[in-house]
């Protein structure tokens, strides 16, 4: 029998995110990608984003690259400029459907440079808000706070949950 989510028309499934290049240069645009898929059809996909810390949106229409994948690209930005961004898609009869689909944001920063070496390079990225939660909340909060995780040059995981500490034993005194 049906369960209490079950919905009539489901949005749009929005997966496989990713921006390229991973570390965009300083003046360099990256561009975002996502697959996208509903049995109505993707009628209309947007690429929202905003440079942190404002809170004006730029909206641009992704356009469909075939096999599932549509794209846009955000315009070159100087060196340190946070880009945190969403994607909308709507099907054919108007239902919509975001990602990420909780409300956060996937960021993107511009002129990170990679360090020499063979080990593997760790970034964490957060918004200024997130940052100033992060910075002014008790020492040993356990709660997660939405970042943007990066490995090396190549993989980009968007709304990973990062932890101040949580233990009291690890904080000092």
């Amino acid at each position: 029998s049906v369960n209490s989510t079950s919905t009539p028309n489901a949005g749009p499934a929005i997966f496989d995110v990713t921006h390229l290049p991973v570390l965009p240069q300083a003046n360099q645009p990256a561009t975002v990608y996502a697959k996208m898929d509903d049995p109505d059809g993707i009628a209309l996909a947007l690429l929202r984003y905003r440079l942190d810390p404002a809170t004006t949106q730029n909206t641009v229409v992704m356009s469909y690259r075939g096999a599932g994948i549509y794209s846009a690209e955000i315009p070159a930005q100087a060196a340190n400029t946070m880009a945190a961004f969403t994607i909308h898609s709507y099907d054919s009869a108007g239902v919509s459907t975001a990602f990420p689909a909780d409300g956060k944001e996937c960021l993107i920063r511009w002129g990170e440079g990679s360090p020499a070496g063979t080990l593997g390079a760790y970034r964490l990225w957060m918004t200024q808000a997130t940052q100033n939660t992060w910075s002014g909340r008790m020492k040993n909060s356990n709660t997660p706070l939405d970042v943007t995780m990066v490995y090396n040059n190549y993989r980009v995981i968007y709304n990973a949950a990062a932890q101040y500490s949580g233990s009291p034993w690890h904080t000092g005194g």
